[in-house]
């Protein structure tokens, strides 16, 4: 149930805790691990990126590496917030 404004009822968030705490343990590891590759895949793909970039584009600077990795963590913690709202 929501409110008007997008936000979930008190009942609401009272049944969906009541069903995440009957979930079996190896349905929220399965979640935790799945937000974890969530976060760091766009991470190390940003670096990996950067770093080619930064060898074919650019002599001995690190510019694209750092901006990608700092893209990378806000993709990351994009995909965790959307993927922890959804459940």
């Amino acid at each position: 149930m929501k409110v008007p404004d997008g936000r979930m009822t008190v009942t609401a968030l009272v049944l969906k805790q009541r069903y995440f705490a009957r979930q079996p343990r190896p349905s929220r590891l399965f979640l935790y691990g799945t937000l974890g590759l969530l976060f760091v895949l766009p991470i190390v793909a940003g670096a990996y990126l950067g770093q080619w970039l930064d060898e074919t584009l650019v002599e001995s600077s690190i510019n694209w590496t750092l901006n990608l990795m700092f893209l990378g963590i806000a993709i990351g913690v994009v995909n965790v917030w959307l993927l922890i709202r959804r459940n």
